[in-house]
């Protein structure tokens, strides 16, 4: 038995698929116009340059290469609840240049509109077969293009909002409204961690904030008790990653966290005040320095000399050790300094209990989740 109902390309359409080729310059297809064949039956005809009782013509909602079938191109267009009172016969398809490029029949279809008392949204479909699909390339205008409800379902990151329970299983990537951001399922099982579910690609990473309220999503470095099940992610990862040391051996400023003797809390790591330092990771630069933990200030060893006119010295110049007389005796004599000593090349003197460089103080903060 025959087809019924069927599509074909129009002989313009033909030319144009072929000189698309030859050329390597993809044919543009737009629109689809949908038509009531002039209240008869239709039946496509190669020869046709217009559509039998158009009806509406519009840009495509989509065109793409059939996964199933590489020689299919399916190209659909959405008909809102609002637009109808007329039926479907026939379907075409349009390039750029208004050109018909391909034609079609379907069952007879009532489209109603919703001033008739029932609407519907219609999606209209036609499946193309060519013979080279990369001839064909979709243009369409998104402000104009309209998305059925399951096509949005589809498309639209689930929003988890604030109050809403996490999702308990793997939907995909998510946007949590506590957190202010995406988040993706985890699973931490290392070292003793047991856990499985939604959490933020920046999970455990510390940064410096530029208020003293760190953001959605975030905690202050240094929180000494955190809830075991409000922050159970920010754990496992601690966990995980190897992170989680006794409460004993706990030391602010180490990058380690600790389950507090209480049993329900734990503690993060604490950075106030501190400089972060990229590990050196087998460079010859501050060798032997283990991955997370704290090191004091200090300064590199170095030696000052110093001049003492009129006394000798080993290498007959003003500079060498202080002796104890005009003879060329050495002695062991400390120096002490009272007081601040600073010429005025080198502006005030700045004195304080550690060696610093000039710095910003930032609010150190960990995203929790």
């Amino acid at each position: 038995m025959s087809a019924i109902y069927f599509a074909i390309p129009t002989n313009a359409g033909l030319a144009k698929i072929a000189n698309a080729l030859a050329l390597g310059i993809p044919l543009k297809i737009t629109a689809m116009a949908v038509g009531d064949g002039g209240g008869q039956a239709v039946t496509p005809d190669p020869a046709m340059t217009t559509l039998p009782g158009e009806k509406r013509r519009a840009p495509l909602n989509t065109l793409f290469q059939d996964p199933l079938n590489p020689a299919q191109l399916v190209a659909e267009q959405i008909i809102p609840e609002n637009v109808g009172g007329w039926w479907i016969r026939c379907v075409s398809l349009y390039d750029e240049t208004g050109t018909m490029i391909a034609i079609a029949n379907s069952p007879d279809t009532y489209k109603p509109q919703l001033s008739e008392g029932s609407g519907r949204t219609q999606t209209i479909r036609m499946v193309l077969i060519v013979s080279d699909t990369s001839a064909v390339e979709l243009k369409i205008d998104p402000a104009v293009v309209l998305a059925t409800r399951e096509y949005v379902d589809k498309s639209v990151l689930p929003r988890i909002k604030s109050g809403q329970p996490m999702p308990s299983t793997d939907i995909g990537v998510i946007w949590v409204d506590d957190w202010g951001a995406l988040a993706y399922w985890q699973i931490f099982n290392q070292n003793g961690a047991n856990w499985a579910g939604y959490a933020t690609h920046m999970l455990g990473q510390s940064y410096l904030d530029t208020r003293t309220t760190p953001r959605k999503g975030s905690i202050k470095t240094g929180s000494q008790t955190l809830s075991k099940t409000t922050y159970a992610a920010l754990r496992a990862y601690c966990q995980h990653h190897g992170r989680m040391v006794a409460v004993g051996a706990w030391k602010a400023g180490e990058l380690t966290a600790a389950d507090n003797a209480d049993g329900t809390t734990f503690r993060i790591w604490d950075e106030r005040g501190q400089f972060m330092r990229i590990f050196n990771d087998g460079s010859n630069i501050d060798q032997g320095r283990v991955f997370g933990s704290k090191q004091s200030d200090a300064i590199q060893g170095h030696a000052h000399g110093t001049t003492q006119a009129g006394y000798s010295n080993t290498d007959g110049t003003n500079q060498g050790f202080i002796r104890s007389g005009i003879s060329n005796q050495f002695g062991a004599y400390p120096i002490s300094v009272t007081g601040v000593i600073s010429d005025a090349e080198y502006g005030t003197a700045r004195i304080a209990s550690e060696t610093r460089p000039v710095s910003a103080a930032y609010q150190g903060a960990i995203y929790a989740f």
